[in-house]
């Protein structure tokens, strides 16, 4: 246990997924190295050994087909059902959790269809904001460069997912259908894009 610490070069940090205080030097900048305190690692060590950088590697074509994976919340399901039998008609081949099947562990499932999709159209409302599922989808789509955000219900993107323009899906019930299909169209070339 660490009841004080002091000096410019020391920090304690309290990680919850590892479940331990840990003390480290920053930048020494007498000698311009980074310091092991105690045995423990470095700041640097610690974040690459337990929060690794996830890959930017993009493969164009996906392993399955795959080429717009869609991640939203089950609340508005309804609307993400439409705009998936949009994208389907406009030839796209789609992923979304509407395939699942019983049985199926739905977290492996799940992140080989969102690595190998073409584009990740996140679907940003006002309970899928607060969604973790959905920023971590969203997340990887835009660490690859790869993410479509739509808004509907007046949703704004969570914060660090707003420097990407986002699409307002507005429509009342009888223009829905004419709004998803020209949704669809710039979704697909989005993926023609690459």
């Amino acid at each position: 246990k660490v009841s004080q610490i002091s000096g410019p070069d020391i920090r304690l940090i309290f990680d919850s997924t590892i479940k331990s205080h840990i003390v480290f030097a920053s930048q020494n900048s007498a000698h311009g190295t980074i310091k092991n305190v105690h045995g423990i690692d470095t700041y640097d060590a610690l974040i690459a050994r337990h929060y690794p950088e996830p890959s930017t590697e993009f493969t164009p074509v996906a392993e399955d087909g795959v080429d717009v994976f869609v991640s939203y919340s089950r609340s508005d399901l309804s609307i993400v059902a439409q705009l998936v039998g949009a994208l389907e008609n406009a030839g796209l081949k789609v992923w979304w959790d509407g395939n699942l099947s019983g049985g199926e562990i739905f977290s492996e499932r799940i992140s080989k269809a969102l690595h190998s999709a073409r584009l990740v159209v996140v679907v940003w409302s006002r309970t899928s904001i607060e969604s973790a599922w959905v920023r971590d989808e969203a997340d990887v789509g835009l660490r690859v460069g790869h993410l479509f955000p739509l808004s509907i219900e007046g949703a704004i993107p969570p914060l660090g997912f707003r420097q990407v323009q986002t699409l307002k899906l507005e429509a009342s019930d009888g223009a829905l259908e004419l709004a998803l299909d020209r949704l669809a169209a710039a979704i697909s070339t989005a993926v023609a894009r690459g």
